[in-house]
């Protein structure tokens, strides 16, 4: 095995663990965001205080579930590079094999 497929497969593996950190930060991210305004704090019985809280609700809300989105993307990344990293490497196992010792195909 040449330096140059571990140098691959290293790469692969490392863009497996990003794709898969970024998904659960992503998720992490999303749940406390949640958190952000569990009670209005704008006025109870203030009419503007009410529609703040709603809308902050709604745009709280709506970037949670964006973040959700975009961790099930990085964690279906991470098993996509790791499949594509597995076939490459079966890949390249079976063309060495078909390989002599000088390089020279049988």
């Amino acid at each position: 095995m040449s330096n140059d497929v571990v140098s691959e497969t290293a790469a692969w593996y490392a863009r497996i663990a990003a794709a898969r950190v970024a998904g659960i930060e992503l998720e992490e991210l999303s749940v406390a965001l949640r958190k952000v305004v569990s009670t209005n704090y704008f006025g109870i019985g203030c009419v503007e205080g009410a529609a703040l809280y709603e809308e902050l609700q709604y745009l709280i809300e709506t970037g949670a579930r964006s973040l959700n989105t975009q961790s099930l993307a990085a964690i279906e990344l991470s098993s996509g590079a790791s499949a594509a990293c597995h076939a490459l490497t079966r890949a390249d196992a079976d063309n060495t094999d078909e390989l002599q010792p000088d390089g020279v195909p049988n």
